[in-house]
C-alpha cells in the first residue's frame, strides 16, 4: 500500500485510503476493467474533466476508468471502472452524464 502511495505521491498526486484500496483490490467481473498504476496515472494526465457540482469532485474518464479527485484538497479519493461507454451512459451536449457509480451522476465537461 505504501509503495503504491509512494509512486503517485512521487507523480505529483495524494491519494487518500480508499483510492489506494481500489487501486490495489479491483473488483473483476462483468462491466469491470483490470488498470495499472500507469493506467491511472494516464487518465489523470490525459483523460477528460469533468465537475461533479453534487460533492464538489471532479472526476478524470478515459477507456473506462473514472479517477475522483476532491476539489478541496486536491487529493485522490477514488477510482471506479466501467465497461466502455455506450447506450448513452455519456451523452454528447452541454451537460452529461458519466456512470461513475450507481446511480448515474450529473457533471459537467471542462473543456482543456
Amino acid at each position: 500500500m505504501n509503495k503504491t502511495f509512494e509512486y503517485f505521491k512521487e507523480k505529483g498526486f495524494i491519494f487518500r485510503e480508499h483510492a489506494i484500496n481500489r487501486a490495489l483490490g479491483q473488483k473483476q467481473g462483468k462491466g469491470k476493467r483490470a488498470f495499472t498504476s500507469e493506467n491511472v496515472l494516464d487518465v489523470l494526465k490525459t483523460g477528460k474533466k469533468y465537475h461533479q457540482a453534487e460533492g464538489n469532485k471532479t472526476v478524470y474518464f478515459k477507456d473506462g476508468i473514472a479517477v475522483i479527485q476532491a476539489n478541496d484538497t486536491g487529493e485522490i479519493v477514488s477510482i471506479v471502472t466501467r465497461s466502455p461507454v455506450k447506450n448513452g451512459a455519456l451523452r454528447a451536449n452541454q451537460r452529461r452524464w458519466i456512470r461513475i457509480a450507481s446511480p448515474f451522476v450529473k457533471v459537467s465537461l471542462i473543456e482543456k
